[in-house]
Order: C-alpha cells, then sequence, then structure tokens
C-alpha cells in the first residue's frame, strides 16, 4: 500500500538568475512519476529571463504556480513558498538543481503515519563541473527516531559532518534532501531566518529535528546538487567572518534556550571551529585578499577572541573535529593563525 493521494506534495523552488539551468530543473520535477505535485516557482526578482521561463510553464502545467516577487533572498523566497504551499508535505529544490524521476516516489511508497514530522533521504550526488558525479552519504541504515530518542544525534549531524564512518559523508542540513509534514512547520512556526546570509538551512534544520516528534529516514539518492564554482558560496567575501559569527550567535542562542547536553554542546563547538575555517577560506586566505600578512593576522586574532570562538578553540572535543579541523584548532589557540597558517594555506593551493 502506498501512499493516499491526498497526500499532496508540495515543491517549493525558488529562482533567481539561473536561466541556463533553469530548464533541467523544472523538467525533472514536472516529469515526476509521482503525480500528486504542487509546483511553486518563486521567482525572486530574477534580472534574467526566468520569470518568463515559469509563466511558460505555469501556462502548460496547471500544477505549477508561479509567485513574482522583489528580490528579497533564498530564505524570504523558501518562506513565500511555505505560506503559499497546501500539499500534505513540503519539498524544496534549488533552481540550478534536478532530481531523478522516480525521486519523490521513492521518498512516499511506503505509507506515512500522521506523526511523522520529516522524512529523510539518505544521501545525493554532488555534480561537479564539468563531468565528474560523487554520492555522498547522511546516513547508511533507514530508521525511524521518536521524541526523546536518539534525536540528538540527528542534531549532531545537522552539525558535524564526521558523524558516521560513511565514505563521502555529508552534514544533515540541507532542505532539499528531506520532506517535511506542513502541518508541523506551520504547527512549530518554522521559517527560515531571513536576517541571515549564510547558513540558514543549518540553522533551520537544527530547529526543526528539536521540534520534530518523529523522524524517518529511508535509502534514497536521487537528488542531484550543482557545484557551480562560480557561486557566492565559493566567491571572496569580505563580510563573510561577520555574517558566520551573526549565524553562530543565532545557533547558539537557539540551542542554549532548547537546553542542551555535554554531548550537543561539543558538536555545536566542532561545528563552531568550521565556520572559523569557512572565514578562514573565504576570506582572510583567499587569493584575492591583498591585505599585508601582519595585518590578516591581527584580524584572524581578533575573530579568534570572539566570545563563542575562544570558547569553541578552547572546549572542543577532537572526536568531533577531522584531522584538519583539529590541526586548525591548536594553529589558533596557541596563536600560530597569522603568518604560518597563511603560509600553510597558500602551499597547499600551490601544490593543487
Amino acid at each position: 500500500m502506498g501512499v493516499t493521494m491526498e497526500q499532496k506534495l508540495s515543491v517549493i523552488i525558488p529562482i533567481y538568475n539561473v536561466e541556463p539551468y533553469l530548464r533541467q530543473c523544472l523538467d525533472s520535477v514536472v516529469n515526476q512519476t509521482y503525480r500528486d505535485l504542487e509546483i511553486i516557482l518563486v521567482d525572486d526578482g530574477s534580472p534574467d529571463n526566468c520569470g518568463a521561463i515559469c509563466d511558460e510553464y505555469a501556462a502548460r502545467d496547471d500544477r505549477v504556480i508561479v509567485i513574482h516577487k522583489k528580490n528579497g533572498g533564498l530564505s524570504e523566497a523558501r518562506n513565500d513558498g511555505i505560506r503559499r504551499a497546501t500539499g500534505e508535505w513540503i519539498a524544496f529544490v534549488d533552481s540550478d538543481d534536478w532530481c531523478d524521476p522516480d525521486y519523490y516516489e521513492r521518498l512516499l511508497k511506503w505509507p506515512v503515519a500522521h506523526d511523522v514530522d520529516i522524512i529523510c533521504a539518505s544521501g545525493h550526488y554532488m555534480e561537479i563541473p564539468p563531468e565528474k558525479t560523487e554520492q555522498r552519504h547522511c546516513f547508511s541504515d533507514a530508521f525511524i527516531l521518536c521524541s526523546g530518542e536518539g534525536r540528538h544525534i540527528l542534531m549532531d549531524r545537522v552539525l558535524v559532518v564526521k558523524g558516521t564512518a560513511l565514505k563521502g559523508n555529508a552534514p544533515f542540513g540541507y532542505p532539499w534532501d528531506k520532506l517535511y509534514r506542513r502541518g508541523f512547520l506551520v504547527k512549530a512556526r518554522l521559517f527560515f531566518d531571513g536576517s541571515l546570509r549564510v547558513c540558514e538551512d543549518s540553522l533551520f534544520n537544527y530547529q526543526a529535528m528539536s521540534k520534530a516528534e518523529k523522524v524517518v529516514g529511508r535509502i534514497c539518492a536521487g537528488y542531484h546538487y550543482r557545484v557551480n564554482m562560480d557561486s557566492i558560496t565559493k566567491a571572496y567575501d569580505t563580510k563573510r567572518p561577520e555574517k558566520n559569527y551573526q549565524y553562530v550567535s543565532r545557533l547558539c542562542k537557539y540551542a542554549e534556550d532548547q537546553g542542551i547536553d555535554d554531548s550537543m554542546k561539543k558538536a555545536l563547538n566542532a561545528h563552531v571551529i568550521a565556520c572559523i575555517a569557512s572565514s578562514l577560506k573565504k576570506y582572510y586566505f583567499h587569493p584575492d585578499n591583498k591585505l599585508p600578512g601582519d595585518e590578516i593576522a591581527k584580524e584572524i586574532k581578533e575573530m579568534t577572541n570572539r566570545p563563542l570562538y575562544h570558547e569553541a578553540l578552547c572546549n572542543a572535543d577532537n572526536k568531533y573535529l577531522s584531522p584538519k579541523l583539529v590541526m586548525l584548532k591548536y594553529l589558533l589557540r596557541y596563536n600560530a593563525g597569522g603568518g604560518l597558517l597563511r603560509s600553510l594555506y597558500m602551499a597547499k593551493q600551490a601544490l593543487r
């Protein structure tokens, strides 16, 4: 017995400046073998022809709904989709990605009890230019976890990639490899934080996992994530350190308000160190940063003296960290983060 027809799936696709990839994305969704879909296209003020393409698909498929809006960012586009959705379930797709034709049918092919709040897929595919595909995994065995039964393990995996021994580990914080019961999101008042400019999806999933009564994991990989080398996540960003600290502050405050044990605190500290590494990569040590080395070292020291970063560097448990992050922790903790760490990073870049 499969999913009943009243369990309509609302697929929310926020769209901005992805004209070369949009048709592949939309074709992969409208041609799903699971037909009971509501496809919500949120044109986030895209400056190219994406808006016209959305209207074209809506004209020929009555399951397609288009929202044209002023640009407000990815989080607000997703939130507009949540507010417009009427399905039993909600899925998210990034507009430069695509899905296998039977992806949603496989996720929903078993009967889904009404107390399940989140369905998780076990993995996805990273599509790396020009023609490389890598499969990534979040978990290896199907599971059903109820409130109080291992939810902290799930939340660990939202934050820490080093949570399993699987080859090709992936973090659990993506929204596009999950289905969310719409009633659960509405009742919990869960939306993406529009004030954040990085990691808003990780915060959303941390909050969702902490509130869910039942989470199901299914062995299913059918989502294709396109690695765009020119995307904002790869670009030089002078504001990245502040964006990362804003996210970390919001995450840690939420966690403290909810009450966390020592294990979760260690997971949070590990995640904070990963955010420090992100700031180093995308600003301090980025090739486009032309500041003198002593000025960069000074800024790094100021960054690591901020309270949440200082606590993480002092208290993070190495078992939650990759070997590279363990090395980074000690280099920064003992004030080697300027000259030595920069030299190591530049040497690695030169040897690629």
